[in-house]
């Protein structure tokens, strides 16, 4: 993967992103509010009262110690503060909540595409078709596969970002054209 450095594009990241209302802190919020409605648990009040009895036990160590600027703490100042155990969040609903902020998926992919591609590659997405088997209206073949994907660091713009990966590709034969197909 390679991180880009900020450029005019990272505010047409972050102006996608608001558009869609994917922010990673809207998401996030959404995942704890379902997470109460179903649980009863607020995890952001037992979060935050975690960070308070942290905090304040690291400021009852430097107070006894007389230290004054921020410091490396030991273990045992801060070893008897847990988290409760929770149940488990519902798997995936942080994707599955992104998926019904984003609602017409074709329209977020081609404005996405337009942000993130970098004019400096190759405009193809997939590089060289190797390997390639036909049987019958079916084919399949090999080929590297670049993924973009945005990073998002707290109070930083999104960044974009991407992954080449090698993998199978599957194609089905329509009306005499061959066609991408997800089996």
């Amino acid at each position: 993967m390679a991180d880009l450095p900020l450029t005019r594009t990272t505010t047409q990241v972050a102006a996608l992103v608001e558009r869609y209302g994917i922010e990673q802190m809207a998401i996030s919020a959404e995942c704890c509010k379902r997470y109460k409605e179903k649980h009863g648990i607020d995890i952001e009040k037992i979060q935050t009262e975690y960070q308070e009895k942290r905090a304040s036990a690291v400021a009852e160590y430097y107070r006894k110690q007389g230290i004054t600027e921020p410091a490396p703490v030991p273990e045992y100042v801060t070893k008897d503060i847990v988290m409760p155990r929770l149940p488990p969040m519902e798997k995936d609903l942080d994707q599955k909540i992104l998926f019904e902020r984003i609602g017409d998926r074709v329209a977020f992919l081609v404005a996405a595409y337009k942000v993130l591609r970098n004019p400096d590659d190759d405009p193809k997405c997939i590089g060289q078709l190797n390997n390639v088997r036909v049987n019958g209206d079916k084919a399949t073949g090999q080929a590297t596969q670049r993924i973009y994907h945005l990073r998002s660091t707290a109070g930083q713009p999104p960044q974009k970002g991407w992954q080449d990966i090698d993998g199978p590709f599957y194609f089905i034969k329509i009306n005499g054209g061959w066609f991408i197909h997800h089996p």
